[in-house]
């Protein structure tokens, strides 16, 4: 839970940002997560091209 109150937090300092870039490193591997303040928008850029069940413990705090 304090993941997610971290996240929320810095999410919240940066809303006069229109994009907010968020590389992440889980294992062996690197996955770039842009947000769109604007339009809410998550894009995901893995060169791996796995599957969404695999980076779904990330996609959900931010849709909280």
């Amino acid at each position: 839970m304090e993941t997610c109150q971290n996240m929320y937090d810095s999410l919240t300092r940066k809303n006069y940002k229109s994009y907010i870039f968020i590389p992440y490193n889980f294992g062996y591997h690197w996955i770039l997560l842009i947000l769109s303040v604007e339009t809410g928008n998550l894009i995901v850029f893995d060169s791996m091209r796995n599957p969404k069940s695999a980076i779904q413990h990330i996609l959900d705090p931010l849709n909280r």
